[in-house]
């Protein structure tokens, strides 16, 4: 009997929770299973490898009715239909959902082999949401059974929501080792230089990170690697940008920034940073601290509510600043920078997607 995994999700749209997926669907496919993608919408921002997977969508758009009720409606009976159908040679053995909108549609879902993979921290959503909202979100999570993607997010997901699943562990995010490795080759333009990777989003607090890489006044220069395309951003996401922009000239940083464009393989830039720096407030599992590690690359984050402590071991560990200290990140960067520490792979070890699979083999064999 084939070996079947199939992995939910809104759409691909360039996020790490989307990345960490297409992650998922390679290390599942390369040990042996079919894998098939069922996406909410048709947003597609990452380049597909289609011989490892197939990719099913359910709609060209997040709505089908302006109605959210009849939208919820509509979208779990085409869920529902097209788990049947990818069903009809044989069941499932796990059904994950990596996206809070599809968590939605699998809550109501039966399948006993189904879990809500967590990807970030609900203490970070529910701040922005009204007291039904925030009902609404508890009741999609009783009695389910979780996946958090680090112990942060699982701490962050019991001590928010108080909530009882019926079961809950941590995950890591799966990490293929060679194929990061493999990618880095690409040459890049820029030489000396220290790099931010991610989305442009006021949690990644930019703002901070360009007040602290203007106290530490070292001569590098600064990459911003993340800009959208303005035909694909809402008017927050704009709004988001123009004043991370305003800021550098504000701060007369002009001729040391270079904000660049989002890239699907950003690889080549870490490997040959001197330095990458995360200055968020929330995270889950940061990937690209992770993908920092895999390349050598040296690292300065703040210890956000989750990840990065879990990242950043031993030595490493001096590197972490508290979440809105522009001191201490600026601290951290001059120290990083002289720093002579030896990246070994026993600091990345256990995301090896050859690691994480034997804990997804222990689920599946129960």
């Amino acid at each position: 009997m084939n070996k079947k995994v199939c992995l939910i999700s809104l759409n691909l749209s360039g996020g790490g929770a989307q990345r960490a997926m297409l992650g998922q669907a390679e290390m599942f496919s390369k040990n042996g299973y079919q894998v098939e993608i069922i996406l909410m919408k048709n947003k597609v921002h990452y380049d597909l490898n289609l011989k490892l997977y197939n990719i099913h969508f359910l709609s060209n758009t997040r709505y089908l009715s302006n109605i959210k009720l009849f939208n919820f409606i509509l979208f779990f009976k085409k869920l529902k239909r097209k788990i049947t159908f990818l069903e009809k040679d044989g069941k499932f053995n796990l059904i994950l959902s990596n996206s809070y909108d599809s968590d939605q549609l699998l809550r109501f879902i039966k399948h006993k082999n189904k879990y809500h993979v967590v990807h970030g921290t609900m203490s970070l959503y529910l701040k922005k949401w009204h007291y039904i909202k925030r009902v609404l979100y508890k009741l999609i999570y009783i009695n389910q059974k979780i996946i958090a993607v680090s112990n942060g997010v699982k701490n962050d997901f019991l001590n928010t929501l108080k909530v009882k699943p019926k079961k809950i562990l941590t995950i890591y995010n799966p990490f293929d080792v060679r194929k990061i490795k493999q990618l880095s080759n690409n040459p890049v333009s820029f030489s000396d230089y220290v790099l931010y990777v991610g989305s442009i989003e006021t949690v990644k607090r930019i703002d901070l990170l360009l007040k602290a890489y203007k106290k530490s006044n070292i001569s590098q220069k600064l990459i911003l690697l993340g800009f959208r395309n303005k035909e694909t951003m809402t008017p927050f996401s704009l709004k988001v940008e123009a004043e991370i922009r305003g800021l550098i000239i504000k701060l007369g940083l002009t001729q040391k920034v270079e904000c660049l464009k989002f890239v699907n393989n950003p690889y080549g830039y870490i490997k040959n940073a001197k330095l990458l720096i995360l200055s968020s407030d929330h995270e889950g599992l940061p990937s690209v601290l992770i993908e920092a590690l895999i390349l050598n690359t040296m690292i300065v984050s703040t210890n956000s509510s989750s990840g990065p402590s879990e990242i950043l071991k031993n030595d490493l560990s001096s590197f972490l600043s508290e979440p809105g200290n522009v001191n201490q990140l600026s601290d951290n960067i001059i120290k990083a920078i002289k720093s002579d520490i030896n990246i070994t792979n026993e600091y990345y070890e256990k995301f090896d997607s050859r690691t994480v699979y034997f804990h997804y083999k222990e689920l599946l064999n129960g």
